[in-house]
């Protein structure tokens, strides 16, 4: 999506690994501003969402959502939703937002270390569904419920971040709402087995986590 954009803008694109700090949450983030707060870079990819930037809010703005990534349900055959009494049990990875969710739902829950370790619950009979970081079905090879209909909590918007008063958002907006865009990301999403999700109508507040 980088490439895709710098073509459309005449841009340079230069990709720099950046060191990648420990995790304790779904909700945490490895991304690293510093570069664009720097004036190193004009615009970061792969920003789930206001709270994402909330302490840089003085200094860096969001564009238009362009893909919307969730919790996803394997397998492909699983029965499991929230709208439903489910009786069987959902692995899920530790001290996630989804494990607190199923925790508040009254739905019992298989802990697991992994996306990976969740797979194997499921084939084992562990567990009969699986709670799983949309975009890590890139890696695991194994097909998600499409069906499935993830609720508010759990899914975030993806933006561009840039520093405030950079017209470049500008520009980035008007691509992000053409279809050749849109076409470009659904192709590469399909191509690296990550579920295809248009930007959802609404996401994860605070407030959400916190009415659980």
């Amino acid at each position: 999506m980088a490439g895709h954009l710098a073509r459309q803008l005449h841009r340079r694109l230069v990709i720099v690994w950046l060191p990648e700090e420990a995790q304790t949450d779904i909700e945490s983030t490895d991304a690293d501003y510093r570069p664009l707060l720097m004036g190193q870079c004009d615009l970061h990819l792969s920003v789930p969402g206001a709270e994402a930037i909330k302490r840089f809010r003085r200094w860096l703005v969001l564009s238009e959502p362009y893909y919307g990534a969730g919790f996803e349900v394997i397998p492909a055959d699983s029965a499991f939703g929230f709208d439903a009494p489910f009786s069987g049990t959902v692995a899920v990875r530790a001290n996630t937002v989804g494990h607190l969710v199923l925790n508040a739902a009254n739905v019992g829950w298989s802990q697991q270390s992994s996306s990976a370790a969740i797979v194997r619950a499921v084939a084992d009979g562990t567990a009969a569904a699986g709670l799983v970081w949309g975009p890590d079905l890139a890696l695991l090879d194994i097909d998600h419920n499409a069906d499935f209909s993830a609720p508010a909590v759990l899914r975030w918007n993806l933006h561009a971040a840039f520093r405030k008063g950079n017209p470049l958002i500008e520009d980035v907006n008007r691509l992000i709402a053409t279809p050749v865009f849109q076409a470009n990301v659904a192709r590469n999403l399909v191509k690296h087995g990550i579920p295809v999700r248009s930007p959802f109508e609404s996401v994860h507040t605070p407030a959400d986590l916190l009415g659980l």
